[in-house]
């Protein structure tokens, strides 16, 4: 006589710390099996896991065999439950496995009980997942480096301008300069060493020809260089003379004076600018306002002065000519500087998250990482500790895999655990419309109910980087950093999302954290030191380099377009993230409105403007709808295969084909009780 196979097979699988392997049929000594309950859902918008819902309470054979085995290797001890469902055909399918969590061990005097884990790999990012971990650089890095070329910046220093003159002699010359007092007042200089810069005195003879011993120069390019200056001058000039015992034939000679800079060669001087304030009698004062930007190239050992020139026809034998007044005002000088190009170890995105899984889980080799579809074009995403970017001997990155989920997830992309592996995916190949996870039939399914899923329709949308403040002005020319802000179409809800990524893309913050390194020894703690960054970068030959864009507009003329054209990481700009989680913005929104952007400066990159409306209408790869379905269905033999459980369940109810993908089933693996579903509606 056949005899009917059990609904569920239930074998204890032990491994002693020597490694051997140990199964035993326990199918008859679990007990309560109907409180058990398999469980295939969703966290977020992950893939689809599994889990039971209630430990297993062994008793009879499987207590002792637990007891044993327990006092043997204690809380460590590494034991699976598989559980076999029996198929239509009455053989068994493969099984479910669950790891059991031996921390959970409970004795009574007739049963022991013991959870079970979600999924070994699962519960240790589950558990461990907000845990930074400290990875020396060494281990992981490329073999080929990154080379930073550097960002040009713009560097300023600001002087004061102030010169009294009280009966104040001028002797007689054909020619005679003055210097003018400048004091420095603020200093915005990044790229140090190129110019040296002094405070002058005021009223000092100018001599071209020793400038070193005269100093009567404020700047000067000591490099090998030429260098382009901005140079920008505020003065209000009043002056007034009074000469005595002259000849009145004498009184109509000319006598005026001039204002101008100059920079030496080898002792010549060459006028950059000269303002005529006409001749200078009497009492009556000359009032001049002096406004001027002009750009010059000074080249390697060249000086800049500022004085007044004066040029007085009176004979030697009169009275020296006394003045009197004032010039007040400032300077402002300006340059572009670049530093030398840097050799920086990066990492490759899939060895560090493989090197962080191989860390919380205390393994080597039994866990495996899989990016699909990440890193397949020639242009690449390369991560950087700052430590690194600091040029630290022994650099470590200091990271979570929390974090690097965080990173991804801006990039469009959500984990999946299967048994042993995690893959990082396309939120629309996770979402698979393409592939079936299972069909149930119109006499499968009863009570449907359908709800709005509230949780996936979004009021707003932030989306980029943690805002980050700049010491320099320059700075304000970075695009990413910080977030863009954006209002959607929905009022009925207030649901923000935020996208915003634990890992770094803004240039500008790797070349402060360098020049940083550079006045400073690594030994001095910076408040940056545990960030992470990214790059943009592409092989080239022996190395690795950034990625420029190559059609960028500022719709600012003052802006310096070679400062953009030098900018990394333009294509991961706030408002290009948005186009990566377009599909999971338009599940309730039609097109998202821009309000605010914390960056400066709105570029414009293949056509799109930083601070546009984005349309979501038309969308590819739309994950799913608005519609929750809920409802239940006869005690199905069998789950989800877990190659196809990310794919679409089909069900027909009073007569229409409707479809969805998974969010929860709960079923028990052996009574004859309904199976409960919870599906994101599909179109």
């Amino acid at each position: 006589m056949e005899i009917t196979p059990s609904p569920a097979k239930f074998e204890l699988h032990t491994w002693t710390n020597a490694g051997a392997h140990n199964a035993y049929d326990v199918s008859n000594s679990i007990k309560e099996w109907k409180e058990l309950e398999i469980e295939m859902s969703r966290e977020d918008l992950s893939g689809v896991y599994t889990e039971i819902s209630s430990p297993f309470r062994f008793v009879m054979g499987s207590y002792d065999i637990i007891e044993s085995f327990f006092n043997n290797n204690g809380f460590s001890a590494k034991a699976q439950m598989y559980i076999y469902l029996r198929k239509n055909d009455w053989t068994y399918e493969d099984p479910v496995k669950f790891d059991l969590d031996f921390t959970t061990y409970h004795k009574q005097d007739d049963e022991i009980t013991v959870n079970a884990r979600k999924g070994s790999l699962y519960d240790f990012l589950k558990s461990k997942g907000k845990i930074k971990v400290d990875i020396p650089v060494s281990d992981i890095q490329e073999t080929k480096n990154f080379r930073f070329d550097r960002i040009p910046l713009q560097n300023e220093v600001e002087f004061s301008v102030f010169n009294e003159y009280k009966d104040f002699e001028v002797a007689y010359s054909d020619f005679g300069r003055l210097s003018i007092g400048i004091t420095e007042t603020n200093t915005d200089v990044l790229i140090k060493d190129k110019f040296m810069v002094y405070t002058v005195a005021e009223n000092q003879e100018v001599v071209f020809s020793n400038p070193e011993e005269n100093q009567t120069y404020f700047i000067k390019n000591t490099t090998n260089e030429s260098i382009v200056c901005g140079i920008k001058m505020n003065l209000n000039i009043s002056l007034s003379s009074s000469m005595y015992n002259i000849p009145s034939e004498i009184k109509t000679k000319d006598c005026y004076i001039q204002i101008a800079f100059s920079k030496d060669t080898d002792g010549n001087s060459t006028n950059i600018y000269s303002e005529y304030l006409g001749e200078i009698r009497g009492e009556t004062p000359i009032s001049r306002s002096i406004d001027m930007y002009k750009k010059v190239h000074v080249q390697p050992g060249e000086c800049l002065y500022l004085f007044l020139r004066y040029r007085d026809y009176l004979s030697s034998w009169v009275h020296p000519t006394l003045f009197n007044g004032q010039i007040t005002g400032n300077l402002t000088i300006s340059y572009n500087g670049i530093e030398s190009p840097v050799y920086l170890p990066v990492i490759s995105p899939k060895v560090l998250i493989q090197a962080i899984v191989n860390r919380i889980t205390e393994t080597t080799s039994q866990y495996q990482v899989i990016l699909e579809d990440f890193n397949v074009s020639n242009d690449k995403l390369f991560i950087l500790s700052a430590e690194s970017v600091r040029l630290f001997t022994d650099a470590k990155i200091h990271t979570s895999y929390d974090d690097f989920k965080a990173w991804m997830r801006v990039l469009g992309y959500e984990p999946v655990v299967e048994e042993n592996v995690l893959i990082f995916k396309k939120r629309n190949k996770i979402f698979n419309n393409n592939s079936t996870a299972m069909q149930l039939s119109e006499s499968d399914c009863a009570g449907l109910v359908e709800t709005v899923n509230e949780e996936y329709i979004f009021s707003s949308v932030k989306i980029g980087y943690n805002k980050k403040e700049y010491k320099s002005k320059n700075g304000r020319y970075e695009i990413n950093s910080g977030s863009n802000e954006y209002s959607t179409d929905v009022s009925v809800v207030n649901n923000p999302i935020e996208l915003v990524s634990p890992y770094r893309a803004d240039g500008y913050g790797m070349e402060f954290l360098l020049l940083d390194t550079k006045n400073n020894d690594e030994t001095k703690d910076n408040k940056d030191d545990n960030d992470v960054f990214f790059v943009n970068a592409i092989e080239d030959q022996d190395v690795f380099t950034a990625i420029f864009p190559s059609a960028v507009a500022v719709p600012d003329d003052n802006i310096p377009i070679e400062i953009y054209t030098r900018l990394i990481n333009v294509k991961y700009n706030p408002r290009l993230l948005v186009e990566m989680n377009k599909n999971l913005l338009a599940v309730a929104s039609r097109y998202i409105n821009f309000k605010s952007m914390e960056s400066n400066y709105v570029i414009i990159v293949d056509g799109k403007a930083s601070n546009d409306d984005i349309n979501l209408l038309g969308t590819d790869g739309n994950l799913f709808s608005t519609i929750l379905y809920e409802f239940a269905s006869k005690n199905i033999k069998s789950l989800p295969d877990p190659l196809t459980r990310n794919g679409l369940v089909k069900f027909t109810y009073k007569g229409n084909s409707l479809q969805g993908f998974i969010k929860k089933i709960s079923k028990n693996p052996v009574w004859e009780t309904e199976t409960t579903w919870q599906l994101y509606g599909a179109d």
